[in-house]
């Protein structure tokens, strides 16, 4: 019973600056950044805080993504009709 909370009390543990940091760094690094997204935010070893923002974040990604392929398929088929004017 004991190891058991000690395991929630580890899992639950405030990120600090110096955690916030790495993680910040990480994310800047291209193609690092999408891989430790994912990492962090499905794996089962994490800090509950890191895996929220790691999910999070794909989420927007995933957003972003769909809003600028349907402004770009917008934008193609506009100027596929205007070359019929």
């Amino acid at each position: 019973m004991n190891e058991v909370n000690k395991n929630v009390e580890k899992s639950y543990q405030v990120m600090t600056m110096g955690d916030w940091f790495v993680t910040l760094l990480l994310l800047a690094i291209p193609i690092v950044n999408f891989i430790m997204l994912f990492v962090w935010g499905f794996g089962s070893n994490d800090k509950p805080s890191r895996a929220n923002y790691c999910k999070l974040s794909l989420l927007i990604m995933l957003i972003v993504v769909v809003i600028w392929v349907v402004l770009l398929i917008a934008g193609v088929s506009l100027f596929s009709f205007r070359r019929f004017w």
